[in-house]
């Protein structure tokens, strides 16, 4: 492969151009070159982007404070930054939640040593520090290399640098001493996934219980309840099954390769759950209690009741989270920046009011998916 000019930086099918400065030495420019092409060659963005903070960082300088390097970083924040954060930032029954109970929390608390897991943009931290009365530690824990850099400067932007330590790095890796004084007397860890626990939260407090919490520390948030209700929705029934054909071509040895039986169902983003037929009310799957060790995995089988006829197809996957004992999210929200699932069972079936349903239920931690059983019998 043909060396890059060092004057210029050309991304493929981006239309980018990175312009080097020519005051910077030839090392320099080679340097930054050679990290650049972690990305271009190995399309590896995490350890490019390690390697560019390496090289300015023996000039003294920041990605962030340099023109020319700045322009690099929507390239590597398409791969590095989930866009989630752009959601919950823009999601201000979410913002305002946990900023009461934040609130609430250190007005009951004498001595505040404070932990936010999975900080994010550092918000909820700063929300700490605002709500405060200046004497609390408050501790924000970030592993995600970028976003932990991205949470620095907003700190900074915000004059908050002196009033919250930023850790970057996973929280089991934090040691009481060095990164965190003592055990925290409040742990704030709003890493809740639209199933609640795709984003690791049951080690992550799990861990923190054993760990990094006193006891009787307080959790925001404190809880999630699971639920789900029985719906019947023509549209997506039949997406997560392999097609027989497509456009007259047939893909039927695909089919017994994919077979059905073999696969989990597939969950489908459901923003608007009036679509769908509503063909039972609400239950509880699972509860999660943050305020204690959570089992790592559970299996239960649920019954519903049928409360209005149809075709059953699947079920609306979506949680209310407990912020505190007072305050509650819901997920159903037209505004949350939560979406709720739509889970197809493979085997429709028309049932009647009054018929009551059982459906398998299953989670493992560190598996991203809450399984469902679709082959639904009668009670």
């Amino acid at each position: 492969m043909n060396k890059i000019p060092k004057e210029i930086v050309l991304v493929p099918n981006i239309g980018f151009q990175l312009q080097i400065p020519a005051e910077y030495d030839e090392e320099f420019k080679d340097n930054l070159i050679k990290a650049f092409n972690i990305l271009l060659e190995k399309k590896d963005y995490l350890g490019s982007y390690l390697k560019i903070k390496e090289v300015l960082a023996s000039k003294e300088l920041s990605i962030f404070e340099v023109p020319f390097m700045r322009s690099l970083l929507p390239i590597y924040m398409k791969k590095l930054v989930p866009d989630m954060h752009t959601y919950m930032l823009n999601d201000k029954s979410r913002n305002d939640s946990f900023h009461k109970a934040i609130s609430k929390a250190l007005k009951n608390k004498d001595k505040k040593v404070i932990l936010d897991i999975g900080s994010g943009s550092g918000i909820l931290a700063m929300m700490c520090a605002d709500a405060g009365e200046g004497n609390e530690e408050i501790v924000a824990c970030e592993v995600n290399p970028l976003v932990a850099d991205l949470c620095e400067m907003v700190l900074k932007e915000n004059d908050m640098l002196k009033k919250v330590s930023l850790v970057k790095k996973k929280s089991s890796f934090l040691e009481i001493g060095e990164d965190i004084t003592e055990k925290a007397d409040i742990l704030i860890t709003e890493t809740i996934a639209d199933n609640v626990i795709s984003e690791g939260i049951i080690n992550t407090v799990n861990h923190a219980h054993d760990n990094l919490l006193k006891d009787g520390a307080t959790l925001i948030p404190k809880r999630a309840s699971l639920r789900a209700f029985l719906v019947e929705n023509e549209n997506l029934k039949d997406q997560s099954k392999f097609p027989e054909s497509v456009n007259g071509f047939g893909v039927m040895c695909m089919k017994q390769i994919f077979n059905d039986n073999f696969l989990y169902p597939s969950e489908y983003f459901v923003k608007n759950t009036n679509l769908n037929k509503h063909l039972s009310d609400s239950i509880e799957l699972f509860e999660f209690d943050f305020t204690k060790k959570i089992d790592t995995n559970k299996e239960k089988i649920s019954e519903i009741e049928i409360t209005n006829s149809g075709t059953l197809h699947g079920l609306i996957l979506y949680f209310i989270l407990n912020v505190d004992d007072e305050i509650e999210i819901n997920s159903l929200n037209e505004t949350s920046c939560w979406i709720p699932k739509f889970i197809p069972f493979y085997e429709s079936k028309e049932v009647s009011k009054g018929e009551k349903i059982e459906i398998g239920h299953s989670y493992i931690s560190g598996l991203p998916f809450i399984n469902i059983d679709w082959r639904i019998t009668n009670d």
